[in-house]
């Protein structure tokens, strides 16, 4: 048996103290390095082995590996203090380009207050990888002909066009759109990021009430795969908490409009789009007026975040 190090004992006891592979960015990175450490000297037999004791897919040892290899990578690109806490969405990073993750971080969609998760940021990567990140808005408009132009007079005509748009910065597209769809999946991306920060921290105080046992019923490991989660979880694991369900909507009220904006801006199909202004409106019609507040907040979720 090759002489490893570190030591299987030695790894799995670390993985048994973090209950899992770590809670912050430094954690992970440490862990990442030594299962990195025990990829090159451990024989297969012996990583199969810690990987059936510590229930570690082989693909998630696999992620953690390229983590430690990208490691100084992010660094360089992110402040500490930015960096996600988990390994999954350290991972999202990992796959990101240069390019993108120096973006995440102009736009402010990573920072010690915006720490998203990993479908996040797939998800805006996703978005970023299909746009030109330059555009703003569409305005298509038509040229009336009053008669018939030959092909050089035309292109003179649209030359002159886009010599006058240039002085207001913006381009000319001829034949051809930019899809204002694609610009709106954007936006909503953003939206996405924005709404999971002020979920998290908005039910923070709900979090911090809860007990260990209502949060292993739902399978909750951290208040972001609450925020993350499916509603039916969302509304469960609030009721548990509060032992009163009907006070949810004046103590959780606002946050579940979030959560409907959040999922809204996350969900690929109009028509389910539709349903979720739908379940706001209801919100607003059921239990508007009997909760002080809530009608207006209602209404400014969706004006706000759920416009397009």
């Amino acid at each position: 048996m090759t002489q490893a190090f570190p030591s299987i004992a030695d790894l799995s006891s670390r993985l048994i103290d973090l209950g899992g592979y770590g809670k912050n960015a430094q954690q992970v990175f440490e862990t990442s390095a030594l299962i990195a450490a025990a990829q090159v000297t451990w024989d297969r037999e012996e990583i199969q082995r810690l990987q059936e004791d510590r229930s570690i897919h082989p693909k998630v040892w696999d992620k953690l590996v390229l983590i430690h290899k990208d490691q100084q990578r992010l660094q360089d690109l992110i402040p500490s203090k930015d960096l996600p806490s988990n390994y999954t969405a350290l991972y999202a990073l990992v796959v990101m380009s240069a390019d993108e993750i120096q973006a995440l971080v102009a736009d402010g969609l990573l920072s010690s207050q915006n720490k998203p998760s990993s479908k996040a940021l797939l998800d805006w990567t996703k978005t970023f990888r299909k746009g030109d990140q330059g555009f703003v808005k569409e305005l298509p408009f038509t040229l009336v002909l009053q008669e018939v132009l030959t092909e050089q007079q035309e292109q003179d005509l649209l030359t002159a066009i886009a010599e006058v748009a240039e002085r207001f910065g913006v381009e000319v597209s001829s034949g051809k759109g930019v899809k204002q769809a694609e610009v709106t999946e954007q936006e909503r991306s953003k939206r996405a990021f924005q709404l999971e920060g002020d979920l998290i921290r908005a039910l923070q105080p709900i979090w911090d009430r809860s007990l260990l046992p209502e949060r292993d019923t739902f399978s909750l490991a951290s208040l972001s795969d609450l925020v993350n989660g499916s509603r039916a979880t969302f509304t469960g694991f609030i009721n548990s908490v509060i032992r009163d369900k009907e006070t949810f909507w004046q103590e959780a009220g606002k946050e579940f409009c979030l959560k409907v904006a959040l999922d809204y801006n996350r969900e690929e199909s109009r028509i389910q789009r539709g349903n979720y202004k739908t379940r706001i409106k209801q919100v607003i019609e059921r239990h508007g007026t009997a909760v002080p507040g809530l009608e207006e907040y209602a209404n400014m979720v969706l004006s706000t975040f759920m416009s397009a």
